[in-house]
């Protein structure tokens, strides 16, 4: 692991660790050199920082029965997700291609899992993260939605974090990726309240408009 002049972490490999798993060029560059970011709140490569890389067929019971293009993968991380940030699908790296997917685990039934996209090289996978991330804390190229709330701050954002998405990836947007440019920007609908005892502060006719005045029930404070 090495430390940046900014103070991040970021997770490298030596020529010797990259061999023989790895044979892209691009990628063994990018291990090599600006690595891979040591924490955040979308992935964690914490099995790479620790382990090193290993196969697929290393990390089942029964690598018999893997799917062929599923055996030589390497294991370099996890989607975070659901309470308390748990690992949930495992992140895969083609060492031939560079190309970086996903897939979940079945070590009783290895050959039941398949794999996902997730992006088209390490170096769109840590730009993806990081404009993410910049999104989330409105810093970086999304510092101009700093106080901007409601329906149209979300889809300016969304459309904004889509458009970084396409570009590295040629428009074919993996769906986690197109998933998280629809809903994390929900989180700039509600400003802070302006009474305290409020956990949020809709804009008003907000939910009118977007569920049917019909099917908006209110509730009088006493109730």
């Amino acid at each position: 692991m090495s430390t940046t002049d900014a103070g991040i972490k970021t997770i490298t490999l030596t020529e010797d660790e990259l061999d023989p798993y790895i044979t892209h060029t691009a990628t063994r560059r990018w291990l090599a050199g600006p690595g891979l970011p040591d924490d955040g709140g979308l992935l964690t490569f914490e099995a790479l920082r620790t382990d090193g890389p290993r196969t697929v067929a290393d990390s089942t019971g029964d690598p018999d029965l893997l799917a062929e293009d599923l055996r030589d993968l390497l294991v370099i991380g996890a989607l975070l997700g659901g309470p308390a940030d748990a690992e949930t699908e495992s992140v895969l790296l083609d060492g031939a291609t560079g190309e970086v997917s996903t897939t979940y685990f079945f070590h009783d039934r290895p050959d039941l899992m398949d794999r996902r996209p997730l992006a088209p090289s390490l170096q769109a996978l840590t730009e993806f993260v990081a404009a993410t991330e910049e999104m989330a804390a409105r810093r970086g190229r999304f510092a101009s939605y700093e106080g901007r709330f409601g329906p149209k701050a979300v889809a300016a954002m969304s459309q904004q974090l889509l458009a970084v998405f396409e570009e590295g990836t040629g428009g074919e947007i993996p769906p986690f990726w197109r998933m998280a440019a629809l809903i994390r920007p929900l989180a700039l609908v509600a400003g802070p309240p302006a009474d305290e005892t409020l956990t949020l502060d809709l804009p008003d006719r907000l939910l009118d408009q977007e569920f049917g005045q019909g099917r908006v029930v209110r509730f009088e404070d006493v109730d």
